[in-house]
């Protein structure tokens, strides 16, 4: 996952804009809570290897 997204320079501000959107998204076509739930599950973990910007 590191190097995949190294080339991208993606830093919290980019990152947080992904959230944003997602959650806008998410609002538009409900999704039900425990499918939210997964999302959030397998992306927190990879906030490290995607984020290399400071």
């Amino acid at each position: 996952m590191k190097s995949a997204h190294a080339h991208l320079k993606i830093c919290e501000a980019d990152l947080a804009g992904l959230v944003d959107d997602l959650s806008r998204t998410i609002d538009r076509f409900p999704l039900p809570t425990r499918t939210q739930g997964k999302l959030i599950a397998i992306g927190i973990p990879m906030q490290g290897d995607i984020v290399t910007v400071e």
